[in-house]
C-alpha cells in the first residue's frame, strides 16, 4: 500500500500545478493573440492572398483577392482553382 503524501509534498503539487496552470494561460492568450495578429494582417494586406486546400479549393481569401480576381469570398469558397487561372496557365496548374 503506497504512503500517503504529507501537507508539504502536496502544497508542493499544487504550487506546481498552479504554475503549469499558469503558464498554459499564458501560452494560451499569446495563442490568440498571434492568430488576431495574422488575421490583422490577413485583411490587411495590399496583396492578395489565397489560401487553398489540397483538391486546390479556395479556403479562404482576403478582400485584396477580391479586388484582383473581382469575386467576393462567398462567391469563390470552395471553387477550384480553375475559377481564377487564366486559360494560357491551366494545363500547367492541372
Amino acid at each position: 500500500m503506497a504512503e500517503k503524501p504529507t501537507c508539504e509534498e502536496l502544497e508542493q503539487r499544487v504550487k506546481k500545478l498552479e504554475k503549469e496552470n499558469a503558464d498554459l494561460k499564458q501560452a494560451e492568450e499569446a495563442l490568440i493573440l498571434s492568430k488576431q495578429e495574422l488575421a490583422l494582417h490577413f485583411l490587411q494586406t495590399p496583396l492578395g492572398v489565397i489560401e487553398w486546400d489540397l483538391d486546390f479549393k479556395v479556403r479562404s481569401w482576403n478582400p485584396a483577392a477580391e479586388k484582383t480576381f473581382g469575386y467576393t469570398e462567398e462567391e469563390i469558397l470552395g471553387k477550384h482553382a480553375s475559377v481564377i487561372i487564366p486559360k494560357k496557365f491551366k494545363e500547367q496548374v492541372d
